[in-house]
Parts: structure tokens; sequence; C-alpha cells
């Protein structure tokens, strides 16, 4: 079974949420308040001090981390909107901001930007992290996205202007108490609510404002826009910790952990590949954080070094072999700096006959401003002992499985890696860039979509490949499902599900599955817009019906099966490498390397399956 990881956290599982209103209705006389009430001054809510201002000065080192794994998979490294996701989000109508743009952060009140850190911009595909980062960890990112704008020269220009210029009144550390400064009243760079509420346009119209007469303390300034935008970003640097971005990214992608990879190929018969790039992925919590590359030595082997090690980091290396993309299974530096592992690969098939779809779902999603929102969910059989593609390729070229897509489908989203990523887009065609490998249930493909209806629809679909069996599943509604058997609810921990299924389960390939949706829902739209939701309710919706299937998320985490092999495939990898360093000196015979490394392969093959 060929796992991809790639850059996806593992999907929650949440539940379908119920929304419960109350309400009463008042029969007579019209109800008068007293003056009481009208008299009492209305709660204003307030909020926690900490997301007025920073609690400690907010950390550039400390951001970047959380910058890594939470925003640069959109925003890119440096904030140029060039992170691997960018592409899905334009493809969804939307931009990605570029954070680096001196620009931008000029206009920028830093409470604002905090504020949309927390909140989200849901319109534009931002989530919010309010629920996940703390309120300094909020400040610390924002620490770091000003750094993005901040080039350290700009830093050396601007304390230079300003020890010359402004220290005489404002002080060295800016908390003006320089010699100048007595009988007047002077603002403190270093106060976190002044840092809070002060922008760099707001910091340079200060250093022109006056009447320019010389009791004005400014009147003496004679500073170009240049300058005083160096003067502004030197001052900012009293209420944060400041560093250079581009070396905070290298400090963080250097550490003392070794990985090691041992080439495997799983199709019998099949050559070991030397020679080849590997690219090692490294995934945060949410993100891909740095890759590195290394090439497969003589013995298919491939060793990267100086890597960080951090607890939360997982490391993926991937290898294009014959064309297909083949990843091995994700690595986590527990008590050790070094790790050892296998990279499995295949020979390749480009025979669509060895693919099945064992199931495929249609659950309908939500209804509302003559929308429909669906959800597709496919999985994947290979019956053969190679890996399946359809065209060979670089990362970006190669392509797998394919499915359909509506004409009029709009708001193309995926759960987990898109379109750029994952999957290309052909016309009405939705092309997989991952091999599908042998094994049953061996890949998945999740789309979400939203689609025109107004009180009735025709859904057609072709397939490229035989379906085992297929369904419809949607929440209670008012809406039904013409032409399929309605097999009654299933009641869900997270809510009841009705399941609709054809009289003929399975369809062949090159031939089309077909369901009318009627009806229009009264009320409020079904809940549960969120795609990872749905992903998770038909999860739980299979179990509940005994379908027997293993949802293959393309997810970090090992399994616990794995962990506990941990230490035995260790040692057995680490008895390949000693055996093939002794066969490279020239210690041990052809033949008594040849048969022991068999022997060895033979062991591991059985315990990796």
């Amino acid at each position: 079974m060929n796992i991809s990881l790639r850059n996806l956290a593992v999907w929650p599982a949440v539940g379908l949420l119920v929304l419960m209103l109350a309400g009463c209705s008042m029969a007579g006389a019209r109800q008068v308040p007293s003056i009481e009430m009208l008299l009492t001054p209305a709660v204003v809510p307030t909020r926690p001090p900490e997301e007025l201002a920073p609690p400690a000065p907010p950390d550039v080192a400390r951001g970047a981390a959380i910058y890594a794994n939470k925003c640069a998979a959109c925003h890119g490294d440096a904030g140029m909107a060039d992170g691997p996701r960018a592409a899905q989000v334009r493809a969804q109508g939307s931009l990605v901001p570029r954070l680096s743009n001196i620009d931008t952060q000029r206009a920028a009140e830093p409470r604002v930007w905090f504020d949309l850190i927390g909140q989200g911009r849901i319109e534009r595909l931002m989530p919010g992290f309010a629920g996940s980062l703390s309120a300094q960890e909020r400040w610390d990112v924002l620490a770091y996205v000003w750094a993005l704008g901040t080039p350290p020269e700009a830093i050396r220009q601007g304390q230079i202007i300003y020890e010359q210029q402004c220290a005489a009144c404002h002080g060295l550390q800016g908390r003006g108490d320089g010699p100048q400064a007595a009988g007047r009243s002077m603002t403190s760079f270093s106060d976190p609510r002044w840092l809070a509420d002060t922008s760099l346009n707001e910091m340079m119209r200060g250093m022109s404002a006056g009447n320019g007469t010389p009791a004005d303390p400014h009147a003496a300034l004679n500073l170009d826009d240049a300058a005083r935008l160096a003067v502004s970003h030197y001052i900012r640097t009293f209420g944060y910790t400041y560093a250079n971005p581009d070396d905070v990214r290298v400090q963080a992608n250097v550490g003392d952990g070794l990985l090691t990879f041992v080439t495997a190929n799983r199709t019998p018969g099949g050559q070991t590949p030397t020679g080849l790039p590997v690219t090692l992925r490294v995934y945060g919590p949410d993100n891909e954080v740095l890759s590195r590359t290394a090439s497969l030595n003589s013995a298919g082997v491939v060793v990267f070094s100086d890597l960080p090690v951090q607890p939360d980091y997982f490391y993926q290396p991937e290898v294009i072999y014959e064309g297909a993309k083949f990843f091995a299974a994700p690595a986590q530096f527990t008590e050790t700096r070094a790790i050892t592992g296998v990279l499995p690969v295949y020979e390749v098939t480009t025979d669509p006959s060895v693919i099945r779809i064992s199931e495929l779902h249609f659950f309908v999603q939500s209804v509302r401003d003559g929308f429909i929102t669906m959800v597709e969910f496919y999985l994947f059989d290979n019956i053969s002992e190679r890996a399946y593609i359809s065209q060979a390729g670089d990362a970006q070229q190669t392509r797998s499985v394919r499915v359909s897509l509506p004409a009029e489908a709009t708001n193309l989203r995926f759960d987990g890696p898109g379109l750029g990523e994952r999957f290309v887009r052909v016309g009405d065609d939705i092309y997989d860039t991952d091999a599908v490998g042998p094994g049953v249930r061996s890949s998945s493909i999740t789309l979400i979509y939203d689609l025109p209806y107004r009180g009735g629809r025709v859904l057609e679909r072709p397939v490229y490949y035989d379906v085992a069996r297929w369904d419809v599943l949607m929440p209670e509604s008012e809406l039904r499902v013409e032409g399929l058997v309605d097999r009654g609810t299933q009641q869900m921990s997270s809510g009841a599900i009705r399941l609709f299924e054809p009289a003929a389960l399975n369809v062949a390939a090159g031939g089309v599955v077909r369901f009318e949706l009627a009806g229009q829902p009264r009320g409020a739209p079904t809940p549960g817009e969120d795609g990872r939701a749905v992903g998770a309710g038909l999860i739980a919706l299979a179990a509940a019906l005994a379908l027997g299937y293993l949802l293959m998320w393309r997810a970090r985490r090992a399994t616990r099966d794995e962990l506990a092999l941990a230490g035995q495939r260790q040692r057995l990898l680490e008895a390949i490498a000693q055996l093939d360093q002794r066969h490279e000196a020239g210690q041990i015979k052809e033949s008594a390397y040849r048969k022991r490394r068999a022997e060895l392969k033979a062991r591991l093959s059985e315990i990796w399956e």
C-alpha cells in the first residue's frame, strides 16, 4: 500500500451541529420597559488585556515557528503569497495577500492584524486561529510578519538616524527619558499599548507633524520618506524582539537529526532504484515547514543529516520512480537523534483495468441560496502488483486515477491538498497526481463543490472504472432522492443520516451513475458546512453500516502497530546498512553479501506489510 501523507493534518472528527432556537410570543398589550431598564447603561463586553496589547514583547523567533506551521502554506516562507496552497486558494476565486508588501505593512494597524489572525477572514478562505493560538502566540506571529517587511539594513539605518536626531528627547531605549525631555510629556515607544495602536504610517506622520517654528521639537528634522520609514522600523523594535527572518529560518532548519532510508521495490522481480533524487518533506502540526533533497546511493540508500529535531515534526521522504511518486511512512524523532526507515516503490502499470472503485458516496451537504453543496467520496482498489499511473511525469505532471466533475460545479475544494498540490484539473475531469499502490482501498479522493439548485436537480456522472457499490447520503430534511431505494435513517453520534441506494449497486467502467434530488428544505440550512466534518461523518456512517472500509486519509501519524514495530524495523535497517558498508569496503564476499541481504530484506518485508 502506498500511503501518501504530504502536508495534511489529521482532520478531527467533528459532528453535525444542531442549532436550537427558542422563542415565545406575547398576547395582549404591548410591554413597556421600566424606567429603571431604560436608564441602566448597556453592558459593553470588555476584551481581555492580552488582546489589546502584547502581554510580553512579541518575539520574531517564536513567531517564526508558529508562522511556518500555520501560515506559510498559503502566504509562503517569506510572505510572498507563494505557499503550496496559494494555488488552491486562487482556484477558488480568492487571492492570498503578500504580507511582506511594504505598502500593506505601512498602513496596517497592529491590533487590526492581530484580530485578523484570531478571527480569520472566511470570505477569503482564511481560517481564524484564536482557538489554537494564545494571544501571546498571535502577537509573536505578528512580530514575524513585521520582520518579513523589515530588512536588517533598514533597522541599522534607522538606528543611526534615531540616535543622532531623536534620542536626545526620546532616550536611547525609546522611553521618553532623554536629557532634553525635561518638562515635556513624551511617548514611550516600548509601551505595548502604543505598539498595538500605532501603524508605521502614523509613526512617520509623527516625525513631520508640527507648526514648523523653532519651538517645534521636530522642526529641525529633515528626513525623506525612506529615512522616516527606517526610523519607524527601528522605533518599533523597542516593543518587540526583532531578528532577521532569513537567519531565523536557517537556524530553525538545522539541527543534529539524522535520517537514513533504504529503498525497497515491492513488485516481485523489481530492481532497487539507485541514483534518483529523494525529497524529504518536513511537516509541522499544520503545514510543510521545510524540504531537503539528496540522492540514492549505489545500494538504494539515502541519508539526510543536520535536520531540526522537533517533537511535533513529521519527516517523510518521497521519490519519483518510473514516472510515479512514492512515499515512505512518516517518521518522528523521539529519544534518538537517528532514524532509519524504508522507502517502498513499485514497478508501474498504465492499465486502467487494474483500478476499481470499491465505494462511491455522494453526500448532500446543504441547500441554500439557490445552491446545493455536494461531497463525493471515492475509495480505490488496485488489484495488480504494480502501482497505477495513467501518465508518467515529474511532480506536477504525473497523473493516476481521474474522476468527473459536473460542468456547473463551482467553489471546488478538497478535504486536504487540492488543485496545484495533489490534483490537476483538465476540463471537467480531476486527476490525482499520486500513484495508486497495490491493495484494497489503497487510495481515496474527497471532492466538495457547489451546484445551482432550484427545487430539484438531476445528477448524472460518468465513471471511468468499475464501481463495486455507490449510494447517496443526506441529513434528515425535506429533500428527496428519486430513482433510488430509501434504506431509512441511520443513527450516528453526529446526527441522523438517510441512506439511498440504487437497485444495482455496481456500475461498469464507462457507465453512468444517476439520481435526482427533489424538494426544497424549509427553514435554516443544514448545519455542518465544513467538508472535514462531512468526511468524519462518512467514516462514522460507514462503521455504523458495517461497510468495512478503511478510509485512506493522507494523514501524518503512524499507527500504533507501526510504532510497536519501530524498534525491530530499525535494528533490521541498521543491519542492512552495516552490511552494505562492509560490502562497499570489500570486507565480505559477493555471494555471502547477497544471501545475507536477501534474508534481512525478507524479514523486514514480513513485519512491514
